[in-house]
Protein backbone atom coordinates (compact mmCIF):
# COMPACT_ATOMS: atom_id res chain seq x y z
CA UNK A 1 0.00 0.00 0.00
CA UNK A 2 2.87 2.39 0.75
CA UNK A 3 4.24 1.80 -2.74
CA UNK A 4 1.08 3.38 -4.11
CA UNK A 5 0.98 6.35 -1.73
CA UNK A 6 4.60 7.48 -2.10
CA UNK A 7 4.34 8.69 -5.73
CA UNK A 8 1.11 10.55 -4.97
CA UNK A 9 2.62 12.26 -1.94
CA UNK A 10 5.75 13.25 -3.88
CA UNK A 11 3.72 14.61 -6.79
CA UNK A 12 1.35 16.40 -4.41
CA UNK A 13 4.27 18.06 -2.66
CA UNK A 14 5.83 19.14 -5.95
CA UNK A 15 2.57 20.59 -7.28
CA UNK A 16 1.81 22.35 -3.99
CA UNK A 17 5.27 23.92 -4.00
CA UNK A 18 4.86 25.07 -7.60
CA UNK A 19 1.43 26.50 -6.79
CA UNK A 20 2.69 28.60 -3.87
CA UNK A 21 5.73 29.84 -5.80
CA UNK A 22 3.62 30.83 -8.82
CA UNK A 23 1.01 32.44 -6.58
CA UNK A 24 3.64 34.62 -4.89
CA UNK A 25 5.13 35.64 -8.25
CA UNK A 26 1.72 36.49 -9.73
CA UNK A 27 0.71 38.55 -6.68
CA UNK A 28 3.98 40.47 -6.92
CA UNK A 29 3.49 41.16 -10.63
CA UNK A 30 -0.12 42.24 -10.06
CA UNK A 31 0.84 44.67 -7.30
CA UNK A 32 3.70 46.04 -9.37
CA UNK A 33 1.43 46.58 -12.38
CA UNK A 34 -1.25 48.25 -10.23
CA UNK A 35 1.32 50.68 -8.83
CA UNK A 36 2.85 51.40 -12.24
CA UNK A 37 -0.52 52.07 -13.88
CA UNK A 38 -1.57 54.47 -11.13
CA UNK A 39 -4.38 52.42 -9.60
CA UNK A 40 -2.78 52.86 -6.19
CA UNK A 41 -1.98 56.34 -4.95
CA UNK A 42 0.90 57.15 -2.62
CA UNK A 43 -1.54 57.69 0.27
CA UNK A 44 -2.93 54.18 -0.12
CA UNK A 45 0.40 52.31 -0.27
CA UNK A 46 -0.09 51.20 3.34
CA UNK A 47 -2.75 48.74 2.18
CA UNK A 48 -0.10 46.38 0.90
CA UNK A 49 1.93 46.45 4.10
CA UNK A 50 -0.89 46.28 6.66
CA UNK A 51 -2.24 42.92 5.54
CA UNK A 52 1.24 41.38 5.59
CA UNK A 53 2.20 42.73 9.01
CA UNK A 54 -0.73 41.14 10.84
CA UNK A 55 -0.32 37.78 9.14
CA UNK A 56 3.43 37.68 9.76
CA UNK A 57 2.91 38.80 13.34
CA UNK A 58 0.72 35.79 14.09
CA UNK A 59 2.23 33.24 11.70
CA UNK A 60 4.02 31.28 14.42
CA UNK A 61 0.86 31.31 16.55
CA UNK A 62 -1.16 29.91 13.65
CA UNK A 63 1.34 27.16 12.88
CA UNK A 64 1.67 26.28 16.56
CA UNK A 65 -2.08 26.10 17.06
CA UNK A 66 -2.56 23.86 14.03
CA UNK A 67 0.23 21.49 15.10
CA UNK A 68 -1.12 21.44 18.67
CA UNK A 69 -4.63 20.65 17.41
CA UNK A 70 -3.24 17.92 15.17
CA UNK A 71 -1.53 16.38 18.18
CA UNK A 72 -4.71 16.54 20.25
CA UNK A 73 -6.64 14.92 17.40
CA UNK A 74 -4.14 12.09 17.13
CA UNK A 75 -4.28 11.50 20.90
CA UNK A 76 -8.09 11.44 20.78
CA UNK A 77 -8.00 8.92 17.94
CA UNK A 78 -5.88 6.63 20.09
CA UNK A 79 -8.36 6.64 22.98
CA UNK A 80 -11.72 6.67 21.13
CA UNK A 81 -12.85 3.14 20.22
CA UNK A 82 -13.68 2.65 16.54
CA UNK A 83 -13.45 -0.07 13.91
CA UNK A 84 -9.89 0.13 12.61
CA UNK A 85 -10.85 -0.82 9.06
CA UNK A 86 -12.03 1.82 6.64
CA UNK A 87 -13.50 4.15 9.24
CA UNK A 88 -13.48 7.88 8.39
CA UNK A 89 -13.62 8.75 12.12
CA UNK A 90 -9.89 9.56 12.49
CA UNK A 91 -10.02 12.01 9.58
CA UNK A 92 -13.10 13.66 11.07
CA UNK A 93 -11.53 14.01 14.51
CA UNK A 94 -8.32 15.54 13.15
CA UNK A 95 -10.30 17.82 10.82
CA UNK A 96 -12.54 19.08 13.62
CA UNK A 97 -9.57 19.71 15.93
CA UNK A 98 -7.73 21.70 13.27
CA UNK A 99 -10.88 23.64 12.37
CA UNK A 100 -11.44 24.57 16.02
CA UNK A 101 -7.86 25.79 16.33
CA UNK A 102 -8.23 27.93 13.19
CA UNK A 103 -11.47 29.41 14.52
CA UNK A 104 -9.72 30.32 17.78
CA UNK A 105 -6.90 31.86 15.74
CA UNK A 106 -9.44 33.85 13.72
CA UNK A 107 -11.03 35.31 16.85
CA UNK A 108 -7.63 36.17 18.36
CA UNK A 109 -6.50 38.04 15.26
CA UNK A 110 -9.92 39.66 14.78
CA UNK A 111 -9.77 41.01 18.33
CA UNK A 112 -6.28 42.41 17.74
CA UNK A 113 -7.29 43.91 14.41
CA UNK A 114 -10.28 45.69 16.00
CA UNK A 115 -8.07 47.05 18.81
CA UNK A 116 -5.51 48.31 16.28
CA UNK A 117 -8.11 50.18 14.19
Amino acid sequence: MNDVLIPFSVLGTIFAGLYFILKAIMEYLLRKRMIENGFVKKENMGIFQSSKSLSSKYLSLKIGMVIFALGIGLVLIEYIPYHRGDSPLPFGIVGVCIAISLLIYHFITKKDLEEGS
